[in-house]
């Protein structure tokens, strides 16, 4: 399992928010191929991150950041003399992705 509140402050920080809501005791069941643990009522738990009216702020955020890094890791990271890249055509096609707000082709 994931250790939630050490990742808090990382998010609140690069969100630039005060609070992240967390839940509490949420029953697990075993994932039988080994995989992670795979938390009961998910869906319950599910956020639509395009609903506008629920999440605009955060969606606003998240999007302005994809946008920021995949220039930098395009532009900068992937130049730098310690960094290989199986396929950089590919990959670099796969950043380019991230400047499209997936809300907006739906």
């Amino acid at each position: 399992k994931v250790d939630n509140n050490a990742n808090n402050g990382y998010i609140k920080h690069l969100l630039k928010v005060n609070e992240i809501r967390e839940e509490y005791d949420i029953p697990y069941r075993r994932n039988k191929d080994g995989g992670d643990d795979i938390p009961l009522k998910k869906q319950d738990r599910l956020m639509n991150i395009c609903d506008a009216k629920k999440h605009s702020k955060i969606h606003n955020e998240m999007m302005k950041k994809a946008k920021h890094i995949s220039l930098w890791i395009r532009n900068y990271f992937l130049d730098a003399d310690d960094v290989f890249v199986s396929n950089r055509t590919y990959f670099e096609e796969l950043l380019e992705g991230w400047m499209i707000d997936p809300c907006s082709t739906k």
